[in-house]
Order: structure tokens, then C-alpha cells, then sequence
């Protein structure tokens, strides 16, 4: 009974902590989305795709270094981006979830998203 309840435990504490990860899930533009489903992308300039890894869009890939959920729909990041071969210092950015869609803003003002979670 003992290794019933411990597994039971287990299972609920891990589930607790995915639901509190950023973002939660697979987030992106239908583009972002379909690429995440079959890795393979039509080009399109709106290309967006969030998950626990990455920011990816058309033009630049934002690795995500850390993330600190603050409640249920907001994340403090940090981040390592690249465009056109070009990379950059590590960056803070904000996540705000509104609507079931998640927006991520550097502190320059630059945004990505709102991105919808993938089907």
C-alpha cells in the first residue's frame, strides 16, 4: 500500500511541477505549430514556435537559459538569442499568458506573439 501512495505522490508532485513550467506546453503560429508536428516549415515570415526549449521565429532563435514562473500567467526569462548568425549577450525578458496565448517581450520592446498552444 505504502508503494501505491509513494508512486501516487510522485506523479502528482511531477505533474505540479510541469504545469508550473514555461510555457507549459508547445506554443506557436500556425506555421510555428505544423513545423513542431512534422519538422518541416513553409518559410513564412509570421514563423513562431514557443516551447520549453525555445523562441524560435523567422529571423531569430532565443534560447531560453531560465525561466521563473510568476503565478500561472506570467515568466521572468532569461535568454540567449541569435539572428542572421549574430549572437548575443544573455537578456531578460517578460511572459504574459492572456487568453490562452502566450507573448514574450524583450526589453528593447521587441514581442513575440501571441502564440496559441499547438493542437
Amino acid at each position: 500500500m505504502r508503494t501505491f501512495l509513494f508512486l501516487g505522490l510522485a506523479l502528482v508532485v511531477t505533474s505540479v511541477r510541469a504545469a508550473d513550467s514555461f510555457p507549459g506546453g508547445v506554443f506557436g503560429q500556425a506555421d510555428g505549430c505544423r513545423y513542431a508536428k512534422t519538422g518541416e516549415s513553409s518559410g513564412a515570415d509570421d514563423f513562431l514556435l514557443i516551447d520549453r526549449d525555445a523562441i524560435t521565429t523567422a529571423v531569430a532563435v532565443c534560447q531560453i537559459k531560465k525561466a521563473t514562473m510568476e503565478g500561472a500567467s506570467a515568466a521572468k526569462l532569461v535568454l540567449s538569442c541569435e539572428s542572421e548568425g549574430e549572437s548575443g549577450d544573455d537578456e531578460a525578458a517578460t511572459a504574459s499568458l492572456r487568453n490562452g496565448a502566450w507573448t514574450v517581450r524583450l526589453a528593447d520592446g521587441t514581442a513575440f506573439g501571441p502564440a496559441k498552444r499547438c493542437p
